[in-house]
């Protein structure tokens, strides 16, 4: 099981939205293209990506959680980044969120 599937396994705000940081900086690091050039690279990944960031970025977050809010902000920032270089996941993300 892969992070973005164990973490499509539970409602937690904070692990959700720490995931979603987590793989947004890393997305920032390589493509689509290169990824699925791997055969061991499995496809469905991209979708558990898209689900999660997803997620995140359609969560209620109350303006006190300061923290969640700058992860929220870390997200959508680095997804507009490297979003032209993931296309299956843009074309999820913005069916599903607005960034």
């Amino acid at each position: 099981m892969n992070m973005c599937e164990l973490i499509g396994t539970t409602d937690a705000s904070s692990v959700i939205m720490t995931a979603s940081s987590l793989c947004t900086m890393v997305m920032e690091l390589t493509s689509e293209e290169f990824l699925l050039s791997f055969s061991g690279f499995d496809p469905k990944t991209l979708g558990s990506l898209s689900d999660l960031i997803v997620r995140s970025l359609r969560q209620d977050i109350p303006d006190e959680d300061r923290e969640q809010l700058n992860q929220k902000q870390i997200i959508a920032s680095g997804y507009r980044c490297w979003a032209d270089r993931f296309p299956s996941v843009r074309n999820v993300v913005h069916q599903h969120a607005s960034v």
